[in-house]
């Protein structure tokens, strides 16, 4: 099962913006560690306070192995964070609810629902993935800018955790980061932070990142400032 790249397909798209929601929503690292990695513990009550009150339920919207496989993920993260049960729905409910499925979906329910901004074709031209396009077991993210690169949207199938496949991805990643001259790789992660310190990266100051990084969207804002800071020479 050897990476692949990923031409901007739907099923790419579904898994970046999955992993964004579960980094942005663990803002809280109680366990670090590749064990430890997505295991969602319970976050503090201070930020559950902060965050507030979050839908009681998923709504998927279509189906495929994909999206069922992000709404078992997303229920069971969000169910396990907030220490609350999170139901799934068949249909819209009468109550807020999280809507889960592809933008062609979604905008008949929610006209004038954006795209993210940070998942455009030119962003997803470095997605590689593991598995087949319309059901990925694995996906990692590069985006270059010169000599440097920023690392992200790292995500692998539950079940298929622990068979290598994230730590061949990020290699295959590495690999396509120098065949394009680049000499530093800068990740952000919140949950992950010893995965890749055993892989060669290292911590890093936000305040020495390069302009082209600290810019992007994901060191702006996306994911939170508790997340780590890291970086490799290539």
């Amino acid at each position: 099962m050897y990476p692949q790249r990923v031409h901007s397909t739907c099923s790419a798209r579904l898994w970046a913006a999955l992993i964004f929601v579960v980094a942005t929503a663990a803002s809280a690292r109680a366990e670090t560690g590749y064990d430890a990695w997505l295991r969602y513990a319970p976050l503090p009550a201070p930020i559950v306070t902060r965050v507030g009150s979050v839908p009681r339920s998923v709504t998927l919207l279509g189906d495929s192995p994909v999206l069922r496989s992000a709404r078992d993920e997303l229920t069971r993260g969000l169910s396990s964070m907030f220490s609350t049960p999170i139901t799934n729905n068949a249909a819209l409910p009468r109550t807020s609810t999280i809507l889960l499925g592809t933008l062609e979906r979604i905008r008949p329910v929610v006209p004038g629902a954006p795209a993210a901004a940070d998942l455009t074709d030119e962003h997803m031209s470095a997605f590689f993935y593991a598995g087949s396009a319309s059901a990925p077991d694995a996906m990692v993210g590069l985006e270059i800018y010169g000599p440097d690169a920023l690392l992200r949207s790292l995500v692998v199938l539950p079940a298929l955790r622990k068979r290598g496949l994230g730590e061949r991805l990020v290699a295959k990643a590495e690999q396509h980061a120098r065949e394009r001259r680049v000499r530093t790789i800068y990740l952000l992660t919140t949950t992950a932070e010893e995965f890749f310190l055993a892989r060669g990266y290292s911590a890093a100051a936000r305040a020495a990142a390069p302009r082209s990084i600290q810019s992007t969207a994901e060191f702006a804002g996306l994911c939170p400032a508790s997340s780590a800071f890291l970086s490799k020479q290539l």
